[in-house]
Parts: C-alpha cells; structure tokens; sequence
C-alpha cells in the first residue's frame, strides 16, 4: 500500500464537490428516508434502514472511486505514475483506505439509528460487520473495474448515475424484489447486491433474508476477487488521446 497516495487521494476528495457530494450527501439522504416512516408501524424502517447503508456502500465505493480516479486520468497523473515503480494494483488499492473510514462511519450510524428503534441485536454484530465488508470489497471491486477505463469526470459522472440506479434497483435497496415481475426477483435474489443486503436486513432488523448469509458471503466473495482480477487487467494509464 502506497500511504502517500492514498493520502493524496484523501485530499483529493475533500476538494472534489462532486465525488464528497456522492460519497456524504447521497447516503444520508436516503438514511434520513429510512427513518421517516413511523417508529410504532415498524415495516417501512425496519425494510429501508438496510437498504440505506447497502446505499452507503455502494455510494462510497463508486463515487469515492472512479470519479477519483477519471480526474487523475484526464489530467494525466496516471500516466507520470506509469513511469513510476507503482504498479496498478498498488494504485487502485491506495483509494481504499478513505473509502474504508467512511463505511465505518455510516456502518456506526446506521446501527445507531437500528438500536434506537430497538431493531439492532448485539450478537448480530460481528456478522453484520463481515457482511458489511464483504459487501464493500464486491462494491469497490466494482468501482474499480470502472475506474480502471473511464477518462473524464463528467463521463464518470453519467455513468455512475445509471450504475448506482442499477446497483441499488437489482439490490433490494428500495423496492422489493418480491413486487417485480414473477422470475425476475427470484433471479436478482443471487445476484451480490440483492445477497448482500438480504443479510444486511436479516443482521440489523431481523428480517429473514431469501438466502443464509453464507451464500451471500461466498458469492459476493467470489464477485469481488473476479472484478478486482478484471479491474487490474483492464486497467488504463492514460485517456488513450497520445500514444
């Protein structure tokens, strides 16, 4: 690990307004909508709180990643670190040491606000910490695949917009799969983010997730060693513009 660089990344995002917007902002909201059901009817927190630290993730890993990393690239950064010894494993995991401090940050929100409504179980905890990072290795894993190609901002932006829709939809973030055409939620079911945060659920307010948390462990698992092997492959230095 490249501690300087991971450094300088941390700085980075603090000055970037769009990517702290991303990573901070997008996830309270949706933790300050979890929480506007009422307390005493139960269902409609007790489904969303998950779902809004599955969006925390999935916020921190994306937004804090490739937006990141498509500004080094269009700038050309990356490419005077290509004639460094920095190898391009070395780089994609130099973004996650911040990304980390921020999932266990709202990780520690989220169960606060879950103990508040008297959801949260103490003995759930270590499970629900190993479900939280794994969830986050599959997250930045795929943060990392995109990071690896994009070249501007502002394409990342776009795209990132499309992907966190998709990853939070086919993730049982918001709407529950069981409303979804009958087939379509019972394949999104194996799917990591849909996996993820069933366990999440099933750890922070006890709802039954369709799988046991070791198929979403296993598969997410898996998920996250095959995208961050791809994201290494594919990665580029440069925006292809000069040769």
């Amino acid at each position: 690990m490249n501690w300087t660089l991971a450094l300088a990344h941390t700085r980075q995002l603090t000055r970037d307004r769009r990517a702290a917007m991303g990573v901070l902002g997008f996830p309270l909201i949706f933790l300050v909508l979890a929480m506007v059901g009422p307390v005493g009817s139960g269902d409609i927190s007790r489904f969303q709180l998950p779902g809004a630290l599955f969006t925390a993730l999935a916020a921190i890993a994306l937004y804090g990643t490739v937006l990141p990393a498509a500004e080094l690239r269009r700038r050309g950064t990356l490419r005077l670190l290509s004639t460094t010894p920095l190898t391009r494993r070395g780089l994609l995991f130099s973004l996650a040491p911040l990304r980390l401090a921020l999932a266990a940050a709202f990780l520690v929100l989220n169960c606060a606000v879950a103990a508040a409504y008297g959801y949260l179980q103490v003995p759930r905890l270590p499970a629900l910490l190993l479900t939280s990072v794994i969830g986050l290795a599959f997250l930045l894993a795929l943060g990392f695949m995109f990071a690896a190609v994009l070249t501007s901002a502002e394409t990342a932006e776009t795209v990132l917009t499309i992907i966190i829709i998709a990853v939070i939809f086919v993730g049982d973030a918001v709407v529950p799969l069981r409303m979804l055409p009958a087939g379509v939620g019972d394949i999104l079911q194996w799917l990591p983010p849909a996996l993820i945060t069933g366990a999440l659920r099933w750890e922070m307010v006890g709802m039954e997730p369709a799988h046991p948390e070791w198929v979403a462990w296993a598969i997410s698992g898996g998920a996250a060693l095959a995208l961050g092997a791809i994201a290494v492959r594919i990665f580029r230095w440069d925006d292809g513009s000069s040769s």
